[in-house]
């Protein structure tokens, strides 16, 4: 008798290997636009803005041009796929859930669009071909800290730089955003973070109606 080897296992095998290499797609993910935030007085809840001190603001109309020079990121957080803490001194990476652009130029143009909507008399831009010949405010952010505990909270602390159009003074200020988290879903994950920019263009915009010479430095 004749045995016939039957390809029924092999096909199977293949089949189980497509599957596998199947079952979890990658979702991609971006940062978005949110309406305007009113960030939180120094001393309350992740809130710790730079003020004006006693000299009286200025209007927003005063505000010309600002260009965003350039905004930097975290290094751990610095790639394609999402990074989440699971304790405070351990991260996981997402490879499954990644960014559909890099971080740092989503949060670059993200800012922009935010300041855009509370400074709407300013021409706010990251391009300086879009600036064109105009002597801008420039305008550097140092995003510090960029994490979250899914199901509680997502943290977004920045530091900013504002320097003169006669490049002579500057001003810094800091500001920290903290926004709860609600559930375990990224994609509750990344409106956080989008809300914490908003506080924090919130936040740059409130020193930006400062003098650029409020609590200067040399």
């Amino acid at each position: 008798m004749k045995w016939v080897r039957s390809p029924s296992w092999g096909l199977l095998g293949v089949a189980m290997l497509l599957h596998g290499c199947t079952s979890a797609p990658t979702r991609f993910h971006t940062l978005a636009p949110m309406p305007p935030a009113t960030a939180p007085a120094a001393g309350e809840s992740g809130g710790t803005p730079t003020p004006c001190g006693s000299t009286k603001p200025a209007s927003p109309e005063r505000l010309d041009s600002i260009l965003l020079e350039h905004a930097a990121v975290p290094a751990e957080v610095d790639r394609m796929q999402l990074v989440l803490h699971e304790t405070s001194t351990r991260l996981t990476i997402r490879e499954t859930d990644r960014w559909a652009a890099p971080l740092r130029d989503q949060i670059s143009n993200v800012l922009v669009a935010d300041l855009h909507q509370v400074l709407p008399a300013a021409s706010v831009s990251n391009n300086r071909r879009v600036v064109g010949s105009a002597t801008p405010l420039r305008l550097n952010v140092d995003i510090d800290e960029f994490s979250a505990l899914a199901g509680q909270e997502a943290t977004v602390r920045a530091r900013w730089k504002v320097t003169s159009a006669a490049d002579d003074i500057s001003q810094v200020g800091e500001y920290t955003s903290r926004q709860p988290v609600p559930n375990t879903q990224l994609d509750g994950v990344v409106l956080a973070w989008s809300r914490g920019l908003a506080e924090v263009s919130s936040a740059i915009a409130a020193s930006l109606r400062c003098p650029v010479d409020a609590g200067t430095s040399r």
